[in-house]
């Protein structure tokens, strides 16, 4: 069941990012000095060469291993995307999307400051960002299946 609700909910993302006109891979695999893994969806806005990294959380657990992990995606993925003939990218961004549940938004309630310090934009902001990406960001917000919240 949790497979299930993570594939809806990376497939609304895929949705969304195509639509504002970004090129998707779904679980973008890497093997980096023995770094190994998979990224979620990585994005590729061609026009103006940004590149986003984007993980997909249906529950929040363990904050520190979310934080790592997206560093660690976020260091590998212009080399990720070049593998894949994405050149020369302008920034690297990152994007957390987690599931909506009210457990979810009491566990990072509890880190608030910390989680704004590591992904200043929110939910409310990362869509106008998706259509017009400039500067490099790093985003968290929460997602149903089928509609942002």
């Amino acid at each position: 069941m949790l497979d299930a609700r993570h594939a809806r909910l990376v497939g609304a993302v895929s949705h969304d990012l195509a639509a504002a006109r970004w090129l998707v891979t779904p679980e973008a695999s890497f093997s980096i000095y023995g770094e190994r893994g998979s990224i979620d969806l990585l994005a590729w806005h061609a026009p103006t060469r940004a590149l986003l990294v984007v993980e997909v959380k249906t529950e929040v657990v363990d904050l520190q291993d979310l934080l790592s992990t997206v560093d660690r995606k976020k260091r590998l993925a212009a080399r990720i995307a070049a593998e894949r003939g994405w050149l020369a990218a302008s920034g690297v961004s990152v994007w957390v999307v987690v599931s909506e549940s009210r457990t979810n938004r009491r566990r990072l309630a509890a880190h608030r400051a910390l989680l704004r310090t590591a992904y200043p934009l929110d939910g409310r902001t990362i869509g106008a960002w998706l259509r017009a990406p400039r500067a490099p960001v790093a985003a968290l917000s929460f997602m149903t299946a089928l509609h942002p919240v």
